[in-house]
């Protein structure tokens, strides 16, 4: 019923994501064939998911987060060299070609489909005006960041469990409990170190909240009409693709996930896998039930 570049970019990148993580678990393991194959994996659908939209482009420098990792000796950092400057490369590639065009000689018009839209006053109110630009960015940021990153916006209306049948958004709340389950639960049946750590994290949600201002300019500057004190045309579904490593900030330590493996023992342990894997078949029954409401008994019955 739609066509859309969404999904493709979306897989994409939370399949750049997670080869991220068995790119980290590759270099604490010192396998550096592993590694390679990860990092040409994650490099690419990094590229693949930016090419339609450039705005997530510092994700492709995640991996820099490798080289926080507590202990880490001076030669394993040159030996990690090499894949970083191809980070950068491709992070200066992506830039170039689609971001600072639109700083250097933006459009006299944006998105038609905002209004009276014009490139040329934005860029040149945030040239002239960065702090107001500021003010105005982390205000529209802090009130929305529920909506975009647990609201219905993004878990329900954006994945088609809204229809024009129903006005009914409440789903979101067990997907929200569902995500923060999964954060708490899988390190404890995960037995890989591949997790980060606190420096790690931190890096991952620099490059996460540098894509979310890259979102936010975005629309700013194509798609909002010059005098307005709001951003325009912001959608939850733009942060899909954010979501995964943004939740990798909630993951326990795995230290801390040790100890409470072992605290809680194999029987204990056993009867919480059986619960993680119950908890994965909720989304795919929501998804049978979409089908069904917003296709099978709409234009096949």
């Amino acid at each position: 019923a739609t066509l859309s570049y969404d999904p493709f970019i979306t897989g994409c990148l939370l399949l750049g994501a997670a080869a991220m993580l068995s790119f980290f678990d590759a270099v604490r393991r010192e396998d550096r064939g592993a590694a390679l194959r990860d990092f040409a994996l994650m490099s690419g659908a990094y590229v693949l998911g930016c090419l339609p939209k450039a705005v997530y482009a510092p994700m492709v420098l995640m991996p820099f987060a490798v080289l926080l990792k507590p202990g880490m000796e001076r030669k394993d950092r040159r030996r990690l060299t090499g894949f970083l400057i191809v980070s950068l490369i491709i992070f200066a590639g992506l830039i170039g070609s689609f971001i600072l065009p639109t700083v250097m000689a933006p459009a006299e018009t944006g998105d038609l489909r905002g209004g009276a839209t014009s490139e040329v006053s934005q860029v040149g109110y945030i040239l002239q005006d960065p702090l107001g630009y500021a003010m105005l960015l982390i205000r529209m940021i802090i009130s929305w960041i529920p909506q975009c990153f647990i609201g219905p916006d993004c878990t329900t209306f954006m994945g088609a469990l809204v229809n024009g049948s129903t006005a009914f958004q409440g789903y979101y709340v067990p997907y929200s409990l569902l995500i923060l389950w999964l954060c708490v639960t899988e390190p404890l049946l995960d037995e890989r170190e591949a997790i980060p750590g606190a420096l790690q994290k931190l890096w991952i949600f620099l490059m996460t909240g540098a894509c979310s201002v890259l979102i936010w300019t975005s629309m700013y500057v194509a798609f909002t009409v010059p005098g307005s004190d709001i951003i325009a045309g912001v959608q939850g579904r733009y942060f899909i693709p954010l979501m995964y490593p943004l939740y990798l900030l909630f993951y326990l330590p795995k230290e801390r996930a040790g100890a409470i493996r072992l605290w809680l023992g194999g029987k204990l342990e056993s009867h919480m896998s059986l619960w993680y894997y119950l908890m994965m078949t909720i989304p795919a029954a929501l998804l049978c039930v979409t089908v069904w409401s917003t296709v099978i008994s709409r234009f096949a019955i």
